[in-house]
């Protein structure tokens, strides 16, 4: 049975949920404005220096660290590949740029969202995740529907990648602390990574730091950078790769498009590529 959907907010609750997002608003308003609002608490674990919480309003559920408003992930049970966050459905970019999707590694799991993702447009793909919180790899478990082919570590990415066994062809480096401080973004991680994929493998990251030195850090470990910026924040999701080439990417974001509910080829075509990339525009294959 299909469950409610969230009943849409009125001006007066959008102002509610405006002040419970502000950075001085103190917990204690934000639990009074999450039960307003209709959300209701259905898991809580400690973490390191915080806690998760998995809160659920109609058909949504959200995966959120500490008393902090904004998600780390969420999905709609009625609609469970639809992507909820600017982040996610831009990062959807990704898996149109492989030639193939034989292996995936996700380092930082959140929800689980980018494995469900991957499994719908590659269901014989391998994937493994990194993950430092086991209460987080629970939490995508029983709550948010992860797939159950997706092998997690339970570790810390910077101490774990150069032990990691395989080589893939797309790696999505997503890793946030309880506080919220991006982790495994340093040019050492970057160079790290480019050891474990293909070569015409691609490496996703989520930026929510200095972009400009992040776009600096990656081209010292790949030929070609690119990144999109989310609306509206200071965000942006950065591609890296050694492939001279983006033929028939056009051609898998057409594909994938309909089954992602996101218009993946737009993404495609929105990429902006650093000075000195050998992708400079995306080809489309003959055929």
């Amino acid at each position: 049975m299909a469950r409610r959907a969230p009943e849409p907010l009125s001006i007066f609750d959008e102002l509610v949920d405006e002040v419970a997002g502000s950075a001085w608003t103190p917990p204690w308003v934000r639990r009074r404005a999450a039960a307003w609002l209709g959300y209701r608490v259905v898991h809580e674990a400690p973490l390191p220096g915080g806690s998760l919480r998995v809160l659920e309003r109609g058909s949504v559920r959200h995966l959120r660290f500490g008393e902090a408003w904004e998600d780390q992930s969420a999905i709609d049970l009625d609609d469970p590949l639809r992507p909820l966050l600017p982040y996610t459905r831009v990062a959807t970019v990704g898996l149109a740029l492989p030639t193939g999707l034989g292996a995936v590694l996700h380092v930082g799991l959140g929800g689980g969202t980018l494995p469900r993702l991957v499994q719908a447009v590659a269901p014989d793909a391998a994937q493994h995740a990194v993950e430092p919180y086991a209460a987080v790899v629970d939490a995508a478990r029983r709550w948010f529907v992860l797939p159950e082919g997706v092998a997690v570590t339970v570790a810390h990415a910077d101490a774990t990648l150069a032990t990691l066994p395989g080589i893939y062809d797309l790696v999505y480096l997503d890793a946030f602390s309880p506080a919220g401080e991006p982790v495994a973004q340093s040019e050492a991680t970057f160079a790290g990574v480019r050891r474990l994929l293909r070569a015409d493998g691609w490496l996703v990251v989520n930026v929510t730091a200095d972009v400009r030195l992040a776009i600096r850090a990656l081209h010292r470990s790949f030929s070609s950078v690119g990144w999109l910026t989310l609306p509206g924040v200071d965000q942006h999701v950065l591609v890296a790769s050694d492939t001279p080439s983006l033929a028939g990417v056009r051609v898998r974001a057409r594909a994938i498009s309909p089954a992602l509910g996101t218009d993946v080829e737009a993404l495609v075509d929105a990429l902006t590529w650093a000075r000195g990339s050998i992708v400079a525009a995306p080809v489309e294959s003959a055929g």
